[in-house]
């Protein structure tokens, strides 16, 4: 009987073992469960759309639903801290554009760009000046002129002070020792208002937010060469003005997420920008598709600080 006891326990305590051994060696299926992605910027803005657009075709790819939310402030800062403090387990992705370097590049920020793994890049565009559709200036030169006779009393939309538009602003008058007043706005669509409204002379925007308006007009795209977008509107290369700035929109994950989940994600967001459904789209809604692998995104971010960074000086000489 002894024996007997001795044996069902010691079988119990091998399967006991070997359960132990199994737990232990199982990998959890990912993904199970819907993933969370933070959108740093407000509702029905370029970068809004864009994402969700893009995200809405990924849902097939990767094989569940997204839940995006905008989580908006402080140039975007607000919503991009909220993705570097966040688990590192696949769960949770963010949008990332422009100005997450623009914050790594200031004093002491909340978080620092390789705080993220980018897992790919869905559209790259081209800034661009516009003003009114009816105002006295048909071409840069035009305007340029118009800014020397009025220097330091010429009133410039831009977004966030310091970020891509006001650094685009201050080489701008560098290259061209001009002075302007800028005045700082929410996003393009407000930037677009105001010079409708004739609170600014005129305003930078990105591209995409230029096209089919015919209520303003483009006096020159910060490009290397004309971004389809805009066939029509000559580069400031072309008018002798050696200035190229442009943005981007894609998704990160925070730094320390599993290798594994990273590679899952980058196959399956390259497979969705790759979709005749989401070109078809993208196309159509003028967010100026445009692929980069994850890892030449890392690529792009770590050539582009330096810049960044010397500019944002310049700025708050």
């Amino acid at each position: 009987m002894k024996k007997c006891i001795i044996i069902a326990v010691s079988i119990a305590l091998l399967l006991i073992l070997n359960g132990a051994v199994f737990a232990e060696g199982k990998t959890e299926e990912y993904p199970s469960k819907s993933i969370y992605c933070i959108i740093p910027w407000s509702a029905g803005g370029g970068t809004d759309t864009t994402i969700r657009g893009f995200l809405k075709v990924a849902e097939k790819h990767v094989g569940v639903s997204f839940n995006a939310s905008n989580v908006t402030g402080g140039g975007g800062s607000v919503g991009w801290t909220e993705l570097a403090a966040a688990k590192a387990d696949g769960y949770t992705i963010g949008a990332l554009t422009y100005d997450v370097l623009t914050h790594s590049a200031k004093e002491n920020p909340p978080f620092f760009y390789d705080d993220f793994v980018c897992l790919v890049g869905i559209s790259q565009y081209p800034m661009v000046l516009v003003v009114k559709a009816d105002a006295p200036w048909d071409t840069l030169d035009e305007f340029v002129e118009y800014a020397r006779a009025n220097r330091g009393d010429v009133n410039v939309g831009i977004g966030a002070i310091g970020g891509n538009h006001h650094q685009l602003l201050t080489a701008m008058e560098n290259k061209l020792d001009l002075k302007f007043k800028p005045v700082p706005f929410e996003g393009g669509a407000k930037i677009i208002a105001a010079i409708l409204g004739d609170n600014v002379e005129m305003g930078f925007i990105n591209s995409p937010e230029a096209k089919n308006r015919p209520d303003i007009k483009v006096l020159a795209q910060f490009a290397k060469k004309r971004h389809e977008d805009l066939p029509d509107a000559p580069t400031a290369m072309e008018l002798g003005v050696d200035i190229v700035l442009g943005s981007f929109r894609g998704l990160g994950v925070p730094k320390g997420t599993p290798e594994d989940r990273i590679a899952f994600l980058r196959q399956k967001f390259t497979e969705t920008w790759n979709d005749e459904e989401f070109l078809s789209w993208a196309t159509k809604a003028g967010a100026s598709p445009s692929y980069m692998s994850g890892e030449d995104f890392d690529e792009m971010l770590d050539a582009m600080f330096p810049n960044v960074k010397q500019a944002l000086e310049q700025i708050n000489r």
